[in-house]
């Protein structure tokens, strides 16, 4: 994974003037900003950290003056753990967190209403408002498999990743 510092650095940005317009003074009561991840041991929790320092603490701007106040007082952003892309999709357009990390051909999906969103239809209230990093997926099998080819893995059972993750929904794209 190869994070473009420009990017988070304008995907911070953008998320700070959004935001800062709310917070006007020091007194003002502190909003919370959270972006859904995924798990801590995947690729988008370190990511939603990175991003989430950056809002908090912007380069340029004083360091934490007052206890716990850094950045754009009032304003606490932090990275939510989650079940991943697809979670991440839903709870953004239901309004249950303000911004969330997820991949490219999840998204399509979601606002078109496809694949594993055709049950619970168009997705319309999502953005896209920074592409962070490229992700690459990866087909690995046994040396002794004898497999060779893709079409080689026909008839054979291949783990695809949890049904409800990003990466499993875009091995089964790939697949199938």
């Amino acid at each position: 994974m190869s994070c473009r510092p420009a990017t988070l650095l304008a995907f911070a940005a953008t998320a700070v003037l959004a935001l800062s317009a709310a917070v006007v003074a020091a007194d003002t009561p502190r909003i919370s900003f959270q972006i859904a991840t995924g798990s801590t041991t995947g690729t988008f929790f370190p990511v939603g950290e990175a991003i989430a320092g950056l809002i908090s603490h912007p380069p340029g701007v004083n360091r934490c003056e007052t206890a716990n106040v850094c950045g754009p007082a009032g304003l606490i952003v932090s990275a939510r753990t989650s079940g991943g892309t697809m979670d991440n999709l839903l709870s953004v357009n239901d309004g249950g967190v303000e911004s969330g990390l997820a991949q490219s051909d999840v998204i399509a999906a979601a606002v078109k209403g496809t694949g594993p969103f055709k049950a619970k239809g168009k997705q319309s209230h999502v953005r896209v408002i920074a592409s962070l990093f490229s992700e690459e997926m990866h087909l690995v099998v046994r040396a002794k498999a004898n497999i060779k080819t893709v079409s080689d893995l026909r008839g054979k059972r291949v783990s695809l990743g949890l049904p409800e993750s990003g990466s499993g929904f875009t091995a089964r794209e790939i697949l199938t």
